[in-house]
């Protein structure tokens, strides 16, 4: 059996990628062993639960890459990493167009040298076996070392992209350093069909391999236990500026039923959306759970009866937060962006544009209040037989292992 190595921003540390927490379960049984290479910590320094046979370095960082802007300066330039790849695309005219392109490029730049510096590099060299295959579960930050393994080495290479990591539009129209990594891929994997075409149109002058492998959540058995008359509408994610839990609040306000408004999540703006929410109706009550990991989500689902699930993102790879929402049988109402449209379908739920209006979400909220209980019934019953068919982690992720697996061959 081969032998994996998966590099990551933090798992299985920090308490992102959560998605991870499932699917290293099933790889774990299509390899040998696996060793994770994580870039930081993340918010917690507390390993979280891994396989037998899988193992991990410590962090390369032991900053916040994200936020801990001087610190990445100093660990970036104070090595003896490659130059001459970042002067090339120093070049590029949109390095230098915004300040915004700028420090995208230096980032992913001081990212890749520290990377590269001789001691990390001997650190990634020494767990590269002949039988190796590397996965980089994001299309940015570490896989900016992919180019320099692929002339050394001719090991299966695999890059997944996901959101942040693909669209370039998130970061003003520019992401450095893509072509030699599309080049140096086995294969680019996306986690919706959407993304796969976005960057094949981008980069339609770069002939690469890609496939499509969804991510998957193992079913939650969801309330089915409705005692009263009030409509409970729950959100789920980070709570920053992209996410716009601000819009979800205009639009409670139009309405005039008994609402209870959960949202799970912490983040940097959300004691700005504990303040706003002040401003709502007497009708609308509002819980804010802040941050709570990812098996408290599930175990709120099977405890408490949802009647709809709200995404109102401006951006998004393919929402997770949905895929368990629809495995609990809950409806949803999301905005069409991203891969969103391949999780959602017309039996249960709802796309909406992201120029929505307040007026225009509060109407459709105020249509799922309407509907009979057998039409309720009818659409939660949709929903899980959709993520059956589609977010099922069982099959998504073991087809992925296999298909891993059977890189070794070729």
């Amino acid at each position: 059996m081969a032998h994996l190595i998966i590099f990551t921003n933090n798992f299985p540390f920090g308490n992102g990628e959560t998605f991870l927490e499932t699917e290293i379960f099933y790889l774990a049984d299509y390899f040998t062993a696996i060793h994770i290479f994580p870039l930081y910590y993340g918010k917690s320094i507390t390993a979280r639960a891994i396989p037998a046979n899988t193992s991990y370095s410590e962090p390369f960082f032991k900053i916040d890459v994200v936020t801990n802007r001087m610190g990445l300066l100093a660990a970036g330039l104070a090595n003896n990493g490659p130059v001459r790849f970042a002067i090339k695309e120093g070049f590029n005219s949109k390095v230098i167009s915004t300040f915004k392109h700028l420090k995208t490029y230096l980032s992913e730049t001081f990212i890749t040298r520290h990377l590269l510096s001789a001691t990390n590099r001997k650190k990634i060299e020494s767990v590269i076996k002949e039988n190796s295959i590397l996965y980089f579960y994001w299309g940015d930050k570490s896989s900016g070392i992919v180019p320099f393994l692929r002339k050394k080495y001719k090991n299966p290479i695999v890059a997944r992209f996901h959101n942040s990591d693909l669209y370039e539009e998130i970061k003003k129209g520019y992401l450095p350093y893509r072509t030699e990594l599309l080049k140096s891929l086995s294969s680019a994997v996306f986690i919706a069909g959407n993304g796969e075409e976005y960057l094949k149109n981008r980069y339609n002058k770069v002939s690469f391999q890609s496939h499509v492998f969804r991510l998957g959540v193992n079913q939650v058995s969801g309330s089915t236990t409705k005692n009263d008359d009030v409509f409970r509408i729950v959100s789920c994610s980070y709570v920053v500026p992209i996410k716009r839990i601000d819009l979800i609040i205009d639009a409670l306000n139009t309405l005039n039923f008994k609402i209870e408004w959960t949202h799970i999540g912490g983040g940097p703006l959300l004691e700005y959306i504990k303040e706003k929410s002040k401003t709502l109706k007497d009708n609308i009550t509002p819980h804010f759970l802040g941050h709570v990991s990812n098996k408290e989500v599930l175990q709120f689902y099977m405890n408490n009866y949802i009647d709809l699930f709200l995404n109102v993102s401006a951006s998004e790879g393919i929402p997770v937060s949905i895929m368990e929402a629809i495995s609990a049988g809950i409806p949803v109402i999301a905005t069409d962006v991203g891969g969103t449209s391949e999780v959602i379908d017309q039996s249960f739920g709802r796309l909406i544009d992201k120029k929505f209006s307040a007026n225009y979400l509060g109407k459709l909220i105020f249509e799922f209040y309407s509907k009979s209980s057998n039409e309720r019934l009818m659409m939660r019953k949709a929903a899980g037989s959709y993520w059956d068919t589609k977010f099922n982690a069982n099959r998504n992720y073991t087809d992925f292992a296999m298909f891993l697996k059977n890189l070794e061959q070729h």
